[in-house]
């Protein structure tokens, strides 16, 4: 990017984002039977504590869908111990999410209407949703704790029109900018 566009961007307030090039710790499955998961419970240990965590909410994403979603984390620079996938098939979450309050920064992206309206409470449809910060409850514990959540458009959904990624990508800015004022 040239100084002269960097300059422009960062004068119209728009955060300029440089991709990470390690995307080996990214890696998706690209069978659907496989789980979506940041991390492999034999490597957990070994990695460092998280600064701050991404927790991803949708359908199991396989083939494009899975490219798609792999883009998303490469564009927002997460390594694998930053960011956890969780199932919701567009009525229940699949995988369970923490029972106790996380003890750094945690932002949540719902794709889909059904992941955002189940996750949030909320029973508007996704257009009302998307451009506002809800909040995702977790109260499975002694200790309840609240996260904001984005509702953004489920993969297939982006794959079908494209001309609608611009709109995960202003749903991913806002999801930025929240966590980073945590």
């Amino acid at each position: 990017m040239t100084l002269a566009r960097s300059a422009y961007l960062k004068e119209m307030g728009i955060a300029e984002w440089l991709a990470r090039d390690t995307m080996a710790s990214t890696a998706l499955p690209t069978e659907p039977e496989q789980p979506m998961t940041a991390t492999n419970p034999a490597t957990v240990s070994a990695q460092t504590d998280p600064q701050f965590q991404w927790w991803f909410f949708g359908k199991s994403a396989a083939g494009d869908e899975a490219i798609l979603f792999k883009q998303c984390l490469r564009v927002l620079g997460l390594n694998a111990h930053e960011w956890r996938w969780h199932r919701f098939d567009g009525k229940q979450l699949l995988d369970p999410i923490a029972t106790t309050a996380p003890d750094y920064p945690l932002v949540a992206v719902a794709f889909g209407v059904g992941a955002a309206q189940s996750l949030s409470g909320e029973k508007e449809s996704l257009p009302q949703l998307r451009d506002i910060v809800l909040t995702l409850t977790s109260d499975t514990s002694e200790q309840a704790f609240e996260v904001p959540l984005i509702a953004s458009f489920d993969l297939a959904h982006l794959l079908a029109r494209p001309q609608d990624k611009a709109l995960l990508w202003n749903d991913l800015l806002l999801a930025h900018s929240v966590l980073h004022n945590l």
